[in-house]
């Protein structure tokens, strides 16, 4: 494994803990929209992971204007 292979694996796993905790902050009503939105557009959390400009906008989508927040107080911990 390469010192870039390395970064990679790391990078996703930073990401895939953020997108854990985001999912496990929202109630049950805006997971079931989220998870609605991932189905329509046949992608899975996965693919949010490696791209996370995607899954902002499903959350934009589903939490409106309050995404914003919900995303920095996952990066504030």
């Amino acid at each position: 494994m390469s010192e870039y292979d390395g970064y990679e694996a790391t990078k996703f796993m930073l990401i895939r803990a953020g997108v854990d905790k985001i999912l496990e902050s929202v109630d049950k009503s805006t997971l079931e929209k989220i998870d609605k939105k991932i189905e329509e557009i046949d992608i899975d959390i996965e693919y949010c992971c490696e791209h996370p400009d995607v899954l902002c906008s499903i959350l934009k989508i589903a939490c409106g204007k309050s995404y914003v927040e919900l995303i920095r107080s996952i990066s504030d911990n």
